[in-house]
C-alpha cells in the first residue's frame, strides 16, 4: 500500500483538501487529529505533570491544552520535548490505522509533517500553498483567535516556502482557481500510477 502526505501551514486549507479526497474514495489519516489523541493517554500524565506541573493536567480530568498549547507555541525547547514525546505514538497510531485500509493508497495529513521528519517513509508529499493574508482571516473566523495567537502558530512551523521546496505536488487555495478539479487531477494522476505498477 501507497503512503503519501499532505501538509501546510496553518490556515493553509489541508482540511478541506482532505475532505476532498475522501469524498473520492482515499483514506486520509489526520495526524493532528491522532496527536490530540495521543496527549490524552494517561501513560503521558505524569511526564507533562512531572515536566510542566499539575496545572498542565489536573486530578481527574483532561490534559489542559489552553496551557499546554501556551507553553509550547513560546519556547522552541518545550516544543521538542513535546513533539517527541508524542510524535513515536502517532507514527504507531498511523501504522495500525494502515493495517485497516483497504485502498490501493493513504494519505497522511500533518502540518509538520516534514518538521517531524515524518514524510520519510512516504512516495510522495502534497503541500497546500495558501496567501498570507488568506489564511490569518481564515483562522480569525475558525477559531477566534487573537493576531498574537495567529502569529504565534504560524512562527512555530515552518514557512511556506521551506515546506513547499520540498512538496513532490503543491495544491493552490488562493480563491482563484478550484481546489476540487486539482485535487481530482493529483488524485488520478496516483490511481493512473498504480494501475501501471
Amino acid at each position: 500500500m501507497t503512503s503519501y502526505g499532505l501538509t501546510g501551514g496553518i490556515g493553509t486549507g489541508k482540511t478541506t483538501v482532505a475532505k476532498i479526497m475522501e469524498t473520492m474514495g482515499v483514506p486520509v489519516f489526520n495526524a493532528d487529529r491522532h496527536a490530540r489523541i495521543c496527549l490524552e493517554n494517561q501513560k503521558n500524565k505524569p511526564l507533562i505533570t512531572g515536566r510542566w506541573g499539575e496545572a498542565f493536567w489536573p486530578a481527574g480530568s483532561q490534559p489542559n491544552r489552553k496551557l499546554i498549547a501556551e507553553r509550547v507555541f513560546q519556547d522552541p525547547e518545550e516544543r521538542a520535548w513535546l513533539n517527541h514525546l508524542i510524535h513515536p505514538q502517532v507514527a504507531q497510531a498511523f501504522e495500525d490505522w494502515k493495517k485497516q485500509q483497504n485502498a490501493p493508497f493513504v494519505v497522511r495529513e500533518a502540518a509538520i509533517l516534514f518538521e517531524s521528519g515524518t514524510d520519510r517513509d512516504l512516495a510522495g508529499v502534497v503541500g497546500i500553498s495558501a496567501p498570507l493574508d488568506l489564511r490569518i482571516e481564515r483562522l480569525k473566523m475558525r477559531d477566534s483567535s487573537s493576531d498574537v495567537e495567529i502569529q504565534q502558530r504560524i512562527n512555530s512551523q515552518w514557512s511556506e516556502e521551506k515546506k513547499l521546496a520540498l512538496c513532490t505536488w503543491i495544491i493552490y487555495n488562493d480563491d482563484k482557481q478550484s481546489m476540487i478539479k486539482q485535487v481530482e487531477k493529483l488524485v488520478e494522476t496516483w490511481r493512473n500510477k498504480q494501475n501501471k505498477s
